[in-house]
């Protein structure tokens, strides 16, 4: 059995940007038969519905819901700090700024707090306007929900905002062919839950195959990063892969994904002047590719013994226009002279 408590409404995003958000699937433990959830809004000054569905996961099953509206109003507003701000993407710290409270009654301090836990304290100073705290015991690139709260003799009026500083963390990975070629506007996707807010994006490959991700979270306890490659899966070795940012380690790079689907250039070099054809073996084949009107060499093999040779050409190379078979004259006699006049011609299969 499993509960789903999706929280329909808003809140704010790491630019500060109201977007709709929704908690879901959280674990019902067996034999439990109470439950607390308490979902981190980014500001209580509207009103949402919260449903609460719980599910047998068997086949047949039947579902119970049950929906609570909740009307969370402000009592005097002027009450209340005013225009909360908070800074996004500083490397280092996480700066609030808000006005003064506007009733004419003025609180006595301002309590700020991160993620539920006090912080500091401001003393509001008459006829002051505006004030400010400069945060600068954070994780880089981790998001915060902070509470800065107008004290009246003990009873607390507060506001919400969501602040991040910037990550300064680094992700590489490398989409290649089963050749070692990169594969150039491929893509993976990349996900992470950094304190208690899910993060996802794609990432694209460069001409060489490389996906560079800067601005990585992390803290002393390790953000764990998921790679997953954004095309049919069972086309590379692996399709996803996790990664550990944290302190001690702020860099990941090295890893790759392998790209294994490919089309086959077979053929077979023979004599000839030979009756039948005979297959010549150890022929150095080279397979010729151009690039930006560039031709150069993008493999090569020698034959077998009977004069057959085989090449791979992934599918995902659109950065070559044409591709060319090529022997080059790499034969002679005994005596150093040439041997051109034996001939070679290309046959399919």
């Amino acid at each position: 059995m499993s509960t789903n408590l999706p929280y329909v409404g808003e809140k704010q995003d790491e630019f500060g940007v109201m977007q709709p958000f929704t908690y879901d699937q959280l674990p019902l433990p067996t034999n439990q038969r109470s439950f607390h959830f308490v979902p981190k809004f980014a500001d209580l000054n509207r009103d949402f519905e919260v449903k609460v569905e719980a599910y047998q996961t068997d086949p047949g099953s039947t579902a119970r819901s049950s929906t609570v509206n909740l009307n969370m109003t402000l009592g005097n507003k002027a009450q209340y700090p005013q225009n909360p701000q908070a800074s996004q993407n500083v490397l280092g710290s996480i700066t609030l700024q808000w006005d003064s409270a506007a009733h004419t009654t003025a609180p006595g301090k301002y309590i700020i707090y991160r993620d539920g836990k006090r912080i500091n304290t401001v003393n509001h100073v008459a006829n002051q306007a505006s004030y400010s705290y400069e945060d600068r015991s954070v994780d880089p690139g981790m998001p915060y929900v902070y509470r800065i709260a107008a004290d009246y003799a003990g009873t607390e009026f507060p506001r919400s905002i969501t602040g991040k500083s910037a990550g300064d963390g680094l992700i590489e990975v490398s989409i290649l062919t089963q050749q070692g070629h990169g594969v150039r506007g491929d893509s993976v996707w990349i996900s992470a839950n950094l304190n208690g807010t899910s993060f996802k994006r794609k990432e694209y490959a460069n001409a060489e195959g490389r996906v560079t991700i800067p601005g990585m979270a992390y803290n002393q306890a390790g953000i764990t990063y998921t790679l997953e490659v954004a095309g049919d899966p069972t086309h590379y070795t692996r399709a996803k892969k996790q990664l550990v940012l944290n302190t001690s380690s702020t860099k990941s790079q090295g890893e790759v994904f392998i790209y294994t689907r490919v089309r086959t250039l077979a053929g077979s070099v023979r004599n000839d002047y030979c009756p039948g054809g005979c297959g010549r073996d150890s022929i150095r084949v080279a397979l010729m590719a151009t690039q930006a009107g560039s031709e150069t060499e993008y493999d090569w093999m020698k034959t077998d013994g009977e004069g057959k040779f085989s090449f791979t050409v992934p599918y995902n190379l659109s950065e070559y226009t044409q591709f060319r078979l090529d022997i080059p004259n790499e034969m002679s006699s005994v005596d150093g002279t040439g041997i051109d006049s034996l001939g070679y011609y290309y046959a399919e299969g």
